[in-house]
């Protein structure tokens, strides 16, 4: 679960980033979970892989935004969780 879930994010975003960051642009968008986010009973799991990524993608969104403490980045991170209407 592990390294499809987080892992697999995490190294999709580690090798995008450096290219963002020198053209000083980009957008990541990461597929999470309601598993993850509140939790499905059997699926501890694959609910900590993708809490896991969400949190992943909370903290590149704040090291990367531009007004941070470089401010020079203009790159976005954004989570999506389908779900259920």
């Amino acid at each position: 679960m592990l390294k499809v879930h987080l892992y697999g994010g995490f190294n999709c975003c580690r090798h995008a980033l450096p290219v963002m960051r020198e053209q000083g642009y980009g957008r990541i968008i990461n597929i999470v979970s309601s598993a993850g986010l509140r939790g499905n009973f059997g699926q501890a799991n694959y609910g900590a892989a993708k809490a896991g990524l969400m949190g992943l993608t909370f903290v590149i969104a704040v090291e990367h935004m531009k007004g941070n403490a470089e401010g020079k980045y203009s790159i976005t991170a954004n989570a999506l969780a389908p779900g259920r209407a």
